[in-house]
């Protein structure tokens, strides 16, 4: 008898609104180089950024969306990294096109889009684990300290 597994394919808005739901929060890795990504002027010409959206956590998260085109809010930065104290809470948006990874708190899993990955050889911050999995395919993950 053969073994099969049965994978169930998410969507990206469909696996971050339930971990939202789940966990009040989803960690979000988008590509910068998107058209439609908006980003505090301290994350502009880096390759990959990467979002806690916590709809639990303080600061708040504001004007939080997570949509058909994609996912976004105002977002507070420590005032160390910004340049302009305006910067200090800023708008972050990613269409679904810029999402090529998402990592649930809780379970220390994720999924991986790797036709929405940065190139090879361009950093990306996503855990190897999930980085080498198939596409859509949820694995357990190996968070480094």
């Amino acid at each position: 008898m053969k073994n099969s597994r049965t994978v169930t394919v998410l969507s990206k808005a469909a696996y971050i609104k339930e971990l939202i739901a789940r966990d009040k929060m989803a960690i979000v890795f988008g590509r910068t180089d998107y058209p439609g990504v908006v980003l505090p002027p301290h994350l502009h010409g880096k390759p990959f950024a990467v979002f806690g959206f916590d709809t639990a956590g303080s600061p708040p998260l504001y004007n939080f969306v997570i949509d058909e085109n994609g996912i976004g809010a105002d977002m507070t930065f420590n005032p160390s990294v910004v340049e302009k104290p305006e910067d200090v809470i800023s708008r972050c948006y990613f269409p679904w096109s810029a999402v090529y990874a998402v990592l649930e708190t809780r379970q220390r899993k994720g999924l991986m889009w790797h036709e929405d990955a940065p190139p090879a050889g361009v950093a990306h911050g996503v855990p190897l684990d999930i980085m080498e999995a198939p596409d859509n395919v949820e694995l357990p993950i190996v968070m480094s300290a």
